[in-house]
């Protein structure tokens, strides 16, 4: 007792180790393994706005989704499920967009559902 509590060394950590050479460029580049967006997701993003290439470049790389409307944009990505059922969504809302990105909704759910059965 007593004494601050050490974090587990064994190689059956729960505890992620820590590689100081591999940084993400974002945190949801380290969150998002499931919201790994296949076939033409960007693509599609391309065509139905007038964001820059370099800034669907920037979204494609850090995994992160977008949705605009006539007031706003909106910016999120998810975790990694957690067990079968629990993940969380960060959420950045640009201007006035009040809705929640209904448009990603079926990519998020594919990416996973690939992610809960293995499918790659």
């Amino acid at each position: 007792m007593g004494g601050p509590r050490r974090r587990p060394t064994s190689s059956t950590s729960p505890w992620p180790a820590r590689t100081p050479k591999r940084r993400p460029t974002s945190c949801a580049h380290a969150a998002s393994r499931c919201s790994r967006s296949r076939g033409n997701y960007y693509d599609d993003i391309a065509a139905r706005t007038d964001l820059a290439p370099g800034t669907i470049k920037e979204l494609r790389e850090a995994r992160v989704m977008y949705d605009q409307d006539g007031t706003g944009e909106f910016v999120h990505f998810y975790t990694a499920t957690l067990g079968r059922r629990l993940f969380f969504e960060i959420v950045q809302r640009l201007s006035g967009y009040d809705g929640y990105g209904a448009a990603n909704t079926p990519v998020r759910m594919a990416a996973q559902y690939r992610q809960l059965t293995g499918f790659a």
